[in-house]
């Protein structure tokens, strides 16, 4: 019995052990789906809590600081176009939107303390543009040389350095595509006075019925118009374009019009029009509405006998014109801007052979070349009196098919391996003056270097794109190669802005350097009111306090409202008071607001903003930074936790007024949590909804610091002289006239940009005495 019993009770221990083992497994199994579950949560952005409640994960944001290599990795991304490959700067979107060209604006001498500290002179600055960084501290001049002479990079890719960075391949890449991949866009059209619907000098223009649906395979249509021996007169500004038969361009498209000389300029006298086989659809004579004065019958093979009977005017050809192009129509020719504007005919679907077929530094090839040598046509003829516009049509409808067949790789009439350069036609040497032995010997070249790369203003030249710079002369804007950027020299900010408005539609790429604030010695008395601006809203004068206190008694007093810089003991006044810099504006508003409720060793401290003479209007200053868009979605939160868990915990109750976007705070110490945080919400009612609550237990306001700014007060103090003399040559009224007077500029050129521009405006900040004074970029789409 006594040794049954032992072993029913060894049993029943073995079974309760085997029990308590498998609880066990179940918990841990239960816990590891519970993580996993967390984690996969997690990655959709949601925390899932003890109780199974959704929690909004909350994404920190990193205060980037950008730095000059940033704005000009921008820059090369933007205007060299997507088709190479380029990296993607992080820092800034586009949102899918097209640019049309980039303007860069570069105030020298100023910083983001300027900004700031004059926030409410900047009116053009701060409501134009959206989207702000600090910027490492540069100069304009520093700017500009490198971004002309930064290196873009061809590691990637296994093609020589010429033959990559030709104007084709810069356009449309090297993979295949359809049809659609070669038109031109809107901002193409318009750079290229092309006529566009609303356009400049297009009042009165006929609109062609098209629906916008075209595909790969949609019909072309050719169309053709032959220029006399003028000067171009219709709508082309700033620029003097010649026939085709005196220069690289010639202008005729697949629709043909003959013109000839009236009173009024060129008229169309015959117009021409083939459908994508090549079968002529209209070919018709036309009759002007002014006299003739010359019929240049040479080219247009128009004579007096032939005109004399015609009774069509330019009317009649736009109707029959409209009525032959179906919804989908995309129009082909060679210069075909020319030809629309004589036509006085708006369509937004082009194919223009004298940009598919693109030469170095914007040269265009003539069709009788271009047919000759791709195609193996001979066409306008000298031993026929004028040209043929269904022939001239017929032979840029062809050049165009077969750009689209081919692609832009085999236009080249070159395919590239990794070992080799293979000709595909004969002809390559002839059209594009590229060689298979040049091409390889480049490649075998690069091949031994670790990184093969060129520089950017090379490349932006290269690419048929024009830059010119307009400001200050110095040595090292001058030692810019001239055929990289065209320089205007200016010797005043007023020149800049008046030189820019004439020139600003002729050029993809437009660098302005104001320079009015530049003086190093006026840069030293300017930083040191701006430093001074700035630091009065983050200061407070705490006191009276008892004559035993000490700082750490005081920085432990006011900690809760925000982080601390400096505190510093005043002890010559009649009783104890306290100097004290906080971090951030936020945090001296929040000590104000706790007034009356502050208490030490039993006494009311008071504490107050410093009152002289330049913080008379810090309560308007204060005001501003309340107002800045930038900040309408961002609030302060002070008095958190130290502890991560409920820490995290209370910031999670500002879930339920909206969807939190970003939630940053200063850096952490000792690797404890900052007491204070900045929160931004998607929409600004959940902003004003966090503000309104009653029930909240922190500290909160209507944040004042922008999102890209870390610090408001500058760690080295500005080694200036103070006294009375040199205060008084430091006129604050004519540093405010001549920022007033530098932001109007900036707002003029602004306005003058045409929509889809990119306009960057950059603040370089500056080095003095050691100290660092931080700049800013600004970057604001210019709308349509």
């Amino acid at each position: 019995m006594r040794s049954g019993g032992v072993i029913d009770l060894r049993v029943a221990a073995l079974r309760t052990q085997h029990t308590c083992i498998r609880a066990r497994s179940r918990t841990k199994m239960s816990a590891s789906t519970s993580s996993s579950g967390k984690r996969r949560a997690e990655e959709n952005g949601i925390l899932i809590s003890d109780h199974g409640v959704k929690r909004q994960k909350l994404q920190t944001r990193a205060q980037q600081v950008l730095s000059v290599k940033d704005v000009c990795d921008l820059v090369q991304y933007i205007t060299l176009g997507r088709s190479h490959n380029l990296r993607k700067p992080s820092w800034y979107s586009l949102g899918g939107e097209s640019v049309s060209r980039v303007n860069l604006m570069i105030l020298d001498g100023l910083t983001q303390s300027h900004f700031y500290s004059h926030f409410g002179l900047f009116t053009h600055l701060s409501r134009k543009y959206s989207s702000r960084w600090t910027l490492a501290p540069s100069s304009g001049e520093r700017l500009t040389s490198e971004l002309f002479n930064s290196e873009v990079s061809n590691a990637s890719h296994k093609l020589p350095v010429r033959l990559w960075w030709h104007p084709v391949i810069c356009r449309f890449g090297l993979k295949m595509t359809g049809m659609r991949g070669f038109l031109l866009n809107e901002q193409e059209m318009i750079k290229h006075q092309f006529p566009v619907r609303g356009g400049r000098d297009c009042e009165g223009f006929v609109c062609t019925e098209s629906d916008g649906s075209v595909s790969d395979s949609s019909p072309l249509f050719g169309l053709d118009c032959e220029m006399v021996c003028i000067r171009a007169l219709i709508g082309r500004s700033n620029e003097c374009v010649m026939l085709d038969w005196m220069n690289d361009v010639s202008v005729c498209p697949v629709i043909g019009c003959r013109e000839c000389v009236t009173r009024a300029g060129p008229e169309v006298t015959r117009v021409a029009l083939v459908d994508s086989t090549g079968e002529c659809l209209l070919d018709e004579l036309v009759k002007p509405h002014n006299p003739i004065l010359n019929y240049c019958t040479r080219f247009s093979g128009i004579t007096p006998a032939i005109l004399d009977p015609v009774t069509t005017r330019l009317a009649e050809v736009q109707t029959r014109l409209l009525e032959l192009l179906p919804r989908d129509a995309v129009l082909v020719g060679h210069s075909l801007d020319s030809d629309l504007r004589a036509l006085h005919i708006v369509h937004p679907h082009i194919l223009d052979t004298s940009l598919l077929y693109r030469r170095e530094h914007g040269r265009r090839f003539k069709l009788k070349h271009l047919a000759q040598v791709v195609l193996g046509r001979q066409i306008q003829c000298e031993v026929r009196e004028g040209h043929d516009p269904c022939e001239d049509a017929r032979a840029a409808l062809h050049l165009a098919q077969y750009f689209i067949s081919k692609g832009p790789q085999k236009v080249l009439m070159f395919q590239f391996n990794c070992s080799r350069t293979q000709m595909l036609d004969d002809h390559g040497s002839d059209l594009w003056e590229l060689t298979v032995e040049e091409l390889e010997a480049e490649f075998d070249q690069e091949k031994n270097t670790k990184n093969s790369s060129v520089l950017f203003g090379d490349v932006h030249f290269k690419s048929c794109k024009s830059a010119v710079f307009v400001g200050r002369s110095s040595e090292t804007i001058d030692r810019l190669v001239t055929q990289q950027c065209r320089r205007h020299t200016c010797s005043s900010d007023r020149q800049v802005l008046s030189v820019f408005r004439k020139v600003a539609a002729s050029y993809s790429l437009s660098l302005l350097l104001f320079s009015s604030f530049s003086s190093v010695g006026a840069q030293h008395d300017h930083l040191q009111q701006v430093c001074e601006r700035l630091e009065q809203m983050c200061v407070l004068y705490v006191g009276p306090l008892p004559p035993d206190v000490s700082e750490g008694q005081v920085h432990a007093l006011l900690r809760r409202c925000g982080r601390l810089r400096s505190v510093r003991m005043l002890h010559f006044t009649h009783r104890v008071h306290a100097r004290v810099v906080f971090d951030f504006p936020e945090g001296a508003l929040m000590a104000l607001e706790r007034q009356g409720t502050l208490r030490l060793d039993g006494c009311t401290v008071k504490v107050r903003r410093p009152l002289h003479d330049s913080s008379l209007d810090l309560d308007e200053r204060l005001s501003e930074r309340q107002s800045d868009p930038i900040n309408d979605r961002i609030i302060y939160v002070c008095n958190l936790s130290r502890k991560p868990q409920r820490r995290q915990t209370q910031l999670q109750s500002f879930v339920q007024h909206g969807r939190i976007q970003h939630v940053w705070s200063s850096a952490e110490h000792a690797g404890r949590c900052s007491r204070h945080a900045f929160i931004e919400f998607e929409r600004a009612d959940s902003t004003q909804a966090a503000l309104q609550d009653p029930n909240r237990k922190q500290t909160l306001c209507h944040a004042l610091t922008p999102p890209h700014m870390s610090l408001w007060t500058h760690p080295l103090s500005v080694t200036i002289e103070s006294t009375e003399q040199h205060k008084q040559e430091c006129d604050r009224q004519l540093l405010e006239r001549k920022i007033r007077k530098l932001d109007r500029r900036v707002g003029k050129v602004f306005r003058t940009l045409e929509k889809h521009c990119l306009s960057i405006v950059i603040l370089p900040g500056a080095k003095i005495d050691g100290a660092e004074h931080p700049g800013m970029c600004f970057i604001q789409m210019k709308p349509a």
